[in-house]
């Protein structure tokens, strides 16, 4: 069963707590900075989010292109 599948059937169950499900699942840090989150959140509360949006497209989950282009250098 894919992740998405298994997010699904959560959803089925608990809305609220699929999204935060995957909203978790979904971002993959990288080690080090995990490792330090890990370090500091026993120490105090922390908040870390991801941030996709441009402001003149909003979400792109909500389907429209980026304005920023990616060239190659």
């Amino acid at each position: 069963m894919s992740k998405n599948d298994r997010i699904g059937r959560l959803g089925r169950g608990d809305p609220s707590v699929a999204l935060i499900s995957a909203m978790t699942i979904f971002n993959h840090w990288p080690e080090d900075l995990y490792k330090r989150l890990i370090a500091e959140g026993k120490q105090r509360p922390l908040l870390l989010n991801a941030a996709r949006v441009e402001p003149q497209l909003g979400s792109p989950a909500r389907g429209g292109l980026p304005a920023t282009l990616a060239r190659p250098l």
